[in-house]
Formats: structure tokens, C-alpha cells, sequence
């Protein structure tokens, strides 16, 4: 059955007018996995300069002279999110059929199902899937970027494999042997063990791959499984401090990380002129040519409050003997 393209336009065009509101939430409301430990900055648009500041020690003994101790260093990063397009050719036809055979099954009248619902709605379901995809492996390439799939911004192992690479904001490393099914509960233990004390009470999650996670729940299973009061959960939880072992889809399996409250960001940009939004549709011979725009970027807040599993042989800590005494003094870090 055919259909008349210029009329599926108009219910479009109706359709996006007076749910604007709605469709620009589906962008940044979609079942994203790492959103949901994300703290989200929403006036991002284009790069965006946090600073921070820490104060070194102030308290010392009484004595009737000046003696000033202490400074507060102002530190500061930048964190970036990136302009994503969406340029979709539609044809009509093919989902006009689709839409026929939902209405037949689901017993429901055209105006209670209008093909311009099926058609946002299916699209958005397709930006979820990438998203969800670029949140974890995308790898920004300012030369494939446009035109290719995957390249647009740096997903959360991107920002990793970054970070440990950054003197001027660095992670905390924590250097571990390489995991296997024999020793992965001793080196979760070394790991949550070794983050810094005054941290160890301001963190939820340890996140790692799914296979990382899974790997470590069978050896649980392995170690306590046989006793009469085996708890299952405990498969998905560290075993001195209780931290939730996040496992994360698509993650590479040497990327183990963990981070305080609050620290883990999601950059989008809601402010009026620049939300999310379907931007045009034209009609081209018997396509639909449907253009999106919005912004998405994921970063830290404090790179030094970030602390990451290392297989390298570096040392523990930050790499820096002043930034190592400046954030934590008490870890007696060289």
C-alpha cells in the first residue's frame, strides 16, 4: 500500500510542534546504563571550566608571633561535551506498513496511534541504543566524527584511558596484578583496600566490565556458596567495604575504577536555545530527511578523586609528590 508522503510530513510536523517538550526529554530521559550514576550538568554547551579548591594543613601548636601555615591551591580543569546530529532518511512506505500491522494487532484507531508517534518514538529507541553504545566505547576523532558512527565523543573508557594518561589533573592508580579467576576476590580486596581512607566512606560503586563483574561473582559463589546462609547478592558486592561491583557493558575488561559521590558527570545542554530538539524534516522524493541536534559529554569533576586500577607497575597514588601531599597526607604517599 502506498502512501502519501507529503501528508505523513504534516503529521510530523504537527506532531514534533506541540510535543517539544516531550521529545527533547527523550533524549536526555533514555535508558542509558551509565546515567545512572551520573550526576548531570545540564548548561553545557561546548567546553565548560570547573574549578576546585584544597586547602593544605592549617592547625599548629600556640605561640604569641605570626607564623602563617597553609594555602589554598585553586585548581582547574576542562571538561568538554559534543555537538550530535542525527541526519535520518526515512521511508515512508516501509513504515507506514509497520504502522498498519501495530494498529491491527493492537486493536487501536489511527488517531489513537498516529504514524508520527511510531516514527519518534522507533528513532528515539535507535539514539538510546547508540548513546548507550558512545556512553561507554566512543573515542572522539575530530576526523571521523562526522559521517561515521562512534567517533563523536569519549565515552567513559575514552575519559579513562585519558586520565591516566593526565600529570596536570591526575587519577589516583592503584596498581594491581593482572586478574584472573584464581586471584580476582584478592585483588578487589587490594583494590577497594587501597583507596584512600578519608574517601573509602564517600564511595557507593566499583565499576567495572560485565565479564569482570561476572567473573567475580562466581568466585563468591565458589568461596561461600556452600554454606546454609549464602547470601546471592554478595556476588555483586566487594567484600570489606560492601561497594556495589557495577558491571558495565562493552567496558573493556582492564579498566576498574571508582569515584566519590557526585564526581561522575554526564555534560548535556537544556537551556532554552539549545535543547535537544528536531531541528527539521524535508521531503525528498519518496524519503523524509529527519535532522536532530543536542549535546552529551561525560567527564569527572576532580580527576584526583578518581581512582583506577593500574597494571602497569606504576606506584600507588597520584604520581606527583606535591599533589599526592596536597590531597592526601595521611596516605604517607612518595
Amino acid at each position: 500500500m502506498a502512501v502519501n508522503v507529503e501528508s505523513v510530513k504534516a503529521e510530523l510536523d504537527d506532531y514534533i510542534k506541540k510535543n517539544t517538550s516531550i521529545i527533547s526529554g527523550k533524549f536526555y530521559n533514555t535508558d542509558v546504563e551509565l546515567d545512572k550514576y551520573c550526576t548531570s550538568i545540564s548548561k553545557v554547551h561546548g567546553k565548560y571550566p570547573q574549578y576546585h579548591n584544597k586547602t593544605s594543613r592549617v592547625v599548629q601548636g600556640f605561640k604569641d608571633v605570626w607564623q602563617p601555615l597553609g594555602d589554598t591551591q585553586f585548581r582547574q580543569k576542562v571538561s568538554i561535551n559534543f555537538r550530535q546530529k542525527v541526519n535520518y532518511p526515512l521511508n515512508v512506505n516501509d513504515v507506514y506498513n509497520t504502522w498498519l500491522s501495530d494498529l491491527l494487532v493492537e486493536g487501536k484507531d489511527p488517531k489513537d496511534q498516529p504514524i508520527s508517534k511510531v516514527i519518534i518514538d522507533d528513532l528515539m529507541k535507535a539514539v538510546a541504543n547508540d548513546v548507550n553504545d558512545l556512553s561507554i566505547r566512543g573515542v572522539y576523532d575530530e576526523t571521523k566524527a562526522s559521517g561515521e558512527f562512534g567517533h563523536s565523543l569519549d565515552g567513559i573508557a575514552s575519559v579513562i584511558n585519558k586520565g591516566r594518561l593526565n600529570t596536570k589533573n591526575p587519577f589516583y592508580k592503584i596498581p594491581l596484578d593482572v586478574i584472573t579467576d584464581a586471584n580476582v576476590l584478592d585483588q578487589f580486596e587490594f583494590f577497594e583496600r587501597n583507596i584512600p581512607e578519608n574517601s573509602q566512606t564517600d564511595i557507593d560503586y566499583i565499576f567495572c566490565s560485565k565479564k569482570m563483574q561476572l567473573r567475580y561473582g562466581d568466585a563468591i559463589t565458589e568461596k561461600y556458596g556452600v554454606h546454609n546462609d549464602y547470601d546471592s547478592s554478595r556476588k555483586k558486592e566487594t567484600e570489606t567495604n560492601g561497594y556495589k561491583i557495577i558491571g558495565l557493558r562493552h567496558l573493556p575488561d582492564d579498566i576498574i575504577f571508582a569515584t566519590t559521590k557526585g564526581n561522575l558527570l554526564r555534560l548535556i545542554d537544556l537551556e532554552k536555545a539549545n535543547k535537544p530538539s528536531i531541528t527539521d524534516i524535508q521531503k525528498q522524493d519518496y524519503l523524509l530527511k529527519i535532522f536532530m541536534e543536542f549535546h552529551l559529554g561525560y567527564d569527572f569533576y576532580v580527576n584526583e578523586l578518581v581512582y583506577v586500577a593500574d597494571f602497569s607497575g606504576a606506584g600507588k597514588g597520584l604520581g606527583n609528590a606535591d599533589l599526592n601531599q596536597l590531597y592526601y597526607p595521611m596516605e604517607n604517599l612518595k
